[in-house]
């Protein structure tokens, strides 16, 4: 997996092993260590030696390792958060539309029965006044 980094630099993440943490990655020149999430959210820690970057992901526990050596450990920001908002506010909107449309479709067939049992009640009205002239 590829991201673009803060800086638009391609970074090379590789898959781990966690039930929170996807992939992992880490921009060497700069020191920052990109971490991907189950969520979809990313985010850059800044300042991460190479060292902790390579206990992290030879760590048995990425989730622990995570938890007790990174996470509040560095200057951190989320690089995709505005996206995945955006996206997700799409997505909502995209189904509010199709509610509506659905409801839409709804109220169009109850007017027509509407429309049919009028049709019957007017119907039902002229028998009943032949009936009454009958009698």
């Amino acid at each position: 997996m590829v991201i673009t980094g803060i800086y638009n630099q391609r970074i090379q993440l590789e898959d781990v092993t966690s039930s929170v943490i996807k992939a992992i990655g880490y921009d060497y020149p700069r020191g920052d260590l990109y971490i991907h999430f189950n969520s979809g959210r990313e985010y850059v820690y800044n300042d991460v030696a190479v060292r902790m970057f390579n206990e992290f992901r030879n760590s048995p526990s990425i989730g622990e390792f995570y938890n007790y050596h990174i996470k509040g450990q560095f200057n951190s920001s989320a690089i995709n958060a505005q996206v995945n908002e955006s996206s997700k506010l799409s997505q909502l909107a995209d189904s509010i539309d199709e509610e509506i449309d659905s409801i839409d479709i709804q109220i169009e067939k109850l007017d027509a029965q509407m429309d049919a049992l009028e049709a019957d009640r007017d119907a039902l009205v002229k028998v009943q006044d032949i009936l009454n002239r009958v009698k």
